[in-house]
């Protein structure tokens, strides 16, 4: 049912848009060309993480403290191939954010974090001359990170992996000047690593092991986020070649 509704209100959105960007004023072409500087925040599935969690909070009555959330930065390459089409190719850093857990005299504490590289094709709407919404998708290369630290004992095991995935986005963005805008978008990415990895000390890479069942540790990122961006336009670094001379 909510997916039929936000299906719908997309689909709304989009008519919408489409119908008033006739109106918008097509002399921006300063605005072909860009950078974007952003921050974020994102919240995640992380479903294994999660198990573990209530598990030694049911079964061992541990005080735990869960997050499965945390701020993100990156930056993108901008550029408008046609008056309703832009490309965003970037990268965003995805904070580290952990869980805990503290029984008797043990604590476990489980933290993740990755880097994502996407390519994101957006439609672009033209409402009004300072004012632009972008709707679209593509994919992202996500290289993850998890550490699995248990005191006493110090024993740490240092999860890594890799997978692509996809992502879904929309954004408005408002320019502050005729090269300046600001941007405000949001939302869900689709990436799931299956197979952590891990390197023991005598550097044996093997599969990270799931304590609960009999299968590898996985690092689920999928989830929404949102972000607010600055946009910097400027000029193409070289200029067409004229071959008519």
């Amino acid at each position: 049912m909510k997916r039929t509704i936000m299906a719908g209100v997309l689909t709304l959105i989009v008519l919408l848009l489409c119908v008033n960007s006739n109106a918008a004023q097509a002399q921006d072409d300063w605005r072909k060309y860009g950078i974007e500087f952003r921050g974020g925040f994102s919240l995640y599935q992380i479903s294994d993480t999660r198990d573990v969690m209530d598990y030694y909070e049911s079964r061992a009555s541990a005080a735990v403290t869960q997050n499965y959330a945390g701020p993100s930065g990156g930056f993108s390459l901008l550029w408008r191939q046609e008056k309703h089409f832009q490309w965003n190719i970037g990268y965003n850093s995805l904070l580290n954010f952990e869980s805990e857990a503290q029984w008797n005299d043990t604590t476990l504490t489980l933290s993740s974090r990755a880097s994502e590289f996407f390519v994101l094709g957006n439609f672009v709407f033209l409402p009004t001359e300072n004012l632009r919404a972008y709707i679209g998708g593509g994919v992202n290369f996500l290289a993850a990170k998890q550490d699995i630290r248990w005191v006493p004992g110090n024993s740490v095991f240092d999860g890594s992996g890799r997978t692509f995935g996809l992502l879904a986005n929309g954004a408005i963005e408002l320019f502050l000047g005729r090269r300046v805008g600001l941007c405000l978008g949001g939302g869900y990415r689709m990436a799931n690593v299956t197979k952590m990895k891990d390197v023991d000390f005598s550097g044996v890479t093997a599969n990270l092991a799931h304590p609960l069942v009999n299968r590898a540790w996985e690092a689920d990122f999928s989830g929404p986020y949102a972000t607010v961006g600055l946009r910097v336009y400027f000029d193409p670094l070289t200029k067409p070649i004229d071959f008519t001379d």
